[in-house]
């Protein structure tokens, strides 16, 4: 504790760093590393640690994986407005994504390919062949990306874990230091008295 003043030497082991003939650990290189190590304000909004650009190289292929097969389904709908000579849209959420939305004025020009998923009175919804695969591949994309998350926070946690010793160190100085506090802080507020 730099400038301090007090004379327990207890106080002083719990306060002072190891290095300084204390039995406080050295936390900075630690945490260092865990400020590091992942984006601190994207793991409190999503709950989980995900790893940085780059962390990953499963997470890179599954996101990469992602942006192809978009750049695949916009090409298709292309190719399906073309077909269908009007406006159509990917509908669906979950396991019906990927539904090719025409209205019902044009589906006339919906083969034998086009499965009749859903509909109503001024659209209909198809599945194809094409938009199975864009499912399959989407789902597995997210599917590896997940696991990737996974896998790196199980490292962090590991890594975290290696250092049990050192947080339990820390632990224990902190933990005395607030009791002695309290003691102090209730001391201070007995004006008088006498206390076996």
């Amino acid at each position: 504790v730099a400038g301090e003043t007090f004379t327990s030497k207890l106080l002083k082991e719990v306060a002072r760093l190891e290095e300084q003939g204390g039995h406080f650990p050295d936390l900075a290189p630690i945490l260092d590393y865990f400020q590091a190590a992942f984006d601190q304000e994207d793991a409190k909004k999503m709950g989980r640690i995900a790893p940085k650009p780059g962390d990953s190289e499963e997470l890179e292929e599954a996101k990469a994986g992602m942006k192809r097969l978009a750049r695949e389904m916009a090409d298709y709908l292309k190719e399906q407005k073309e077909h269908f000579g009007c406006e159509v849209k990917y509908w669906g959420t979950g396991k019906n994504r990927f539904q090719l939305e025409v209205p019902v004025s044009k589906i006339k020009k919906a083969s034998r390919e086009y499965e009749l998923a859903s509909g109503t009175k001024v659209v209909k919804r198809y599945v194809t062949q094409e938009t199975r695969e864009f499912l399959e591949r989407q789902v597995s994309a997210e599917l590896q990306e997940e696991q990737a998350v996974v896998e790196h926070q199980r490292k962090i946690f590991q890594k975290f874990s290696q250092h049990a010793g050192t947080w339990q160190k820390a632990i224990v100085c902190l933990s005395l230091l607030d009791c002695l506090a309290s003691l102090a802080t209730y001391s201070k507020g007995v004006e008088d008295g006498c206390f076996p």
